[in-house]
């Protein structure tokens, strides 16, 4: 037998061993459902121009998501919404319908909808995250649509500080293995209440103006451990307003100079309290 015939021979004894699939074969065309347009109403709260005596506001907002689906929408399980704090951490979360019930308008249209209300904290202010996500009935999950819900207050006022304390120069220590220590502290106020305060910030500066470093003082009682110097902040008493840091001196650090220590708080509101301007002299 020639070595053609030999091939051709083979080849139909390979085709005659496969299997055709059968009618109950799956075969895997699966492609996740997508998000075409969200969006959320009101996307701005002012919690200035709602009045509450509690701890918390409520509000209520609408959700809308219009999804679809390849393998058509019945194919869609959920569509899912996420409410993120401006901390990062989730505050609430649930589902959105497409049933012809209000707020929904028509039923199975791909436009889905909700109410959600939020029972916010009042002395938050800032970014909450919505996010939406649709999942289908195989388990996979669309893209995520991130909407930004902006928490401002109009009636917001400026942080004070007041009452700075720090000496007024610090000598170098003549030995590499010894640190001179400069204790700082900061009085705070704000009439949103301290938990507004969302920095309170030292900023050294040279003589020609160039930035040494930024660092956070802390009312914390001094549990707080400073990254850049290994140092708790030395504050006293937690939560009294009054803020606290050490900056060490190193045997390295230059003689004969000074340094400008710049303070100033921030709040939620991203508003910048008055500034105070501490010159140390370095001997």
């Amino acid at each position: 037998m020639d070595r053609t015939l030999r091939l051709l021979l083979c080849a139909v004894i390979a085709i005659a061993g496969c299997k055709a699939p059968s009618d109950n074969a799956v075969i895997d065309t699966q492609i996740p459902p997508s998000i075409i347009e969200a969006s959320i109403a009101p996307a701005i709260v002012d919690f200035g121009k709602i009045s509450s005596t509690g701890t918390t506001i409520d509000i209520s907002m609408l959700g809308y998501v219009y999804a679809g689906d390849d393998n058509g929408l019945a194919d869609i399980a959920t569509i899912s919404f996420r409410v993120i704090s401006p901390s990062g951490k989730l505050f609430t979360s649930g589902t959105l319908h497409d049933n012809g019930i209000a707020p929904d308008v028509n039923a199975s249209d791909g436009k889905y909808n909700a109410q959600i209300d939020l029972k916010l904290p009042k002395d938050v202010i800032g970014i909450y995250n919505v996010q939406f996500t649709a999942t289908d009935k195989e388990g996979f999950s669309s893209n995520t649509f991130n909407i930004p819900l902006n928490i401002i207050l109009s009636t917001n006022n400026a942080p004070t500080i007041f009452n700075l304390s720090s000496p007024d120069s610090v000598r170098v220590p003549n030995s590499a293995d010894s640190v001179n220590l400069i204790y700082i502290s900061l009085g705070v106020s704000d009439q949103q209440g301290l938990n507004d305060i969302v920095s309170v910030i030292l900023t050294s500066q040279r003589p020609d103006s160039s930035v040494v470093g930024t660092f956070s003082l802390s009312d914390d009682g001094g549990k707080t451990v400073l990254p850049q110097f290994g140092l708790t902040s030395g504050d006293s008493l937690a939560g009294d307003g009054i803020y606290s840091i050490i900056v060490p001196i190193f045997n390295s650090t230059t003689r004969n100079t000074y340094r400008d220590f710049i303070f100033a708080a921030k709040d939620q509101s991203n508003a910048y309290s008055n500034v105070i301007i501490k010159r140390i002299f370095i001997q």
